[in-house]
């Protein structure tokens, strides 16, 4: 009888241990299993096509009155190093070739609220009087942006150079809203800019006439541009998205767009995927 209840208690001791140790052996799988998932891959290789009804920036207008169609690629690292490439076409009466470009960059995160940026970007348009910046080939660029709970906030700086120089300062507050799979991100920018442009470039623009016999520039210095747009994505899933943006742009310098304001759109398609 002694030995039965000895092989009793040895049961009940030896049971909840060998419990123990099949729980711990199962969380130690599920951690492993928690820190695979949480993994992050270093590489992001994104593409995209798309349509605008107008090309412009900072104010300024760089494809005139034609609507153009574009497509490029990036190549983001963990590492903050990024580069880019594209080109776009014009697609209306004058279609052809509008510009090719490409792009190395760094982005620094400082901490979750501010970060900073760096960016060269050269590129190439079709003549170099298509616009008012068509003969600034490069770009040097540098950002700050400040991220909170409700609004993100960004300046940025960027100087041209080429056959010339031009200055552009820009500043953009906008808010983030996401329902499901659709994201809403409204956004308004102000540019300031200074340029001196000569009369080669005076022809881009249709508010200005064109001086004969004699060469003449004229230096812009002020707000150049006033924008106000809304991008709207949707994740099709698989890294698949589309967007949509519908933009109001106000150009009160002359020597920078042939109109004072003007509506564009814009609509792509993108790819996404991480390696």
């Amino acid at each position: 009888m002694s030995g039965l209840v000895c092989l009793i208690l040895l049961f009940s001791l030896a049971v909840p241990r060998l419990r123990a140790q099949e729980q711990a052996d199962s969380t130690d799988e599920q951690e492993a299993m928690d820190d695979a998932e949480e993994v992050v891959q270093p590489w992001n290789l994104s593409t995209r096509a798309g349509y605008s009804s107008r090309s412009v920036r900072d104010g300024v207008e760089l494809s005139g009155d034609e609507p153009i169609f574009g497509c490029g690629a990036s190549l983001s690292h963990a590492s903050g190093w990024n580069s880019a490439i594209g080109v776009s076409s014009m697609t209306g009466t004058n279609s052809g070739l509008l510009s090719w470009y490409a792009s190395l960059g760094y982005d620094w995160a400082i901490s979750d609220l501010v970060a900073f940026s760096a960016e060269y970007e050269y590129t190439r348009y079709r003549n170099d009087s298509l616009n008012i910046v068509a003969n600034l080939g490069n770009a040097f660029t540098l950002g700050i942006s400040l991220d909170t709970d409700i609004l993100s906030l960004g300046l940025s700086y960027d100087h041209y150079f080429g056959d010339g120089s031009a200055d552009y300062l820009s500043f953009d507050v906008s808010a983030f809203f996401s329902s499901g799979d659709l994201t809403i991100l409204p956004m308004l920018n102000i540019s300031y800019g200074s340029q001196t442009i000569d009369t080669k470039r005076f022809a881009a623009v249709k508010r200005m006439q064109r001086p004969a016999g004699k060469t003449v520039t004229r230096t812009i210095s002020g707000i150049t541009g006033i924008t106000v747009d809304v991008n709207c994505s949707y994740d099709l899933g698989a890294g698949f998205g589309l967007s949509v943006s519908p933009a109001f742009v106000y150009s009160p310098k002359i020597e920078t767009s042939s109109r004072d304001t003007q509506f564009l759109l814009s609509a792509g398609v993108r790819y996404s995927v991480d390696f």
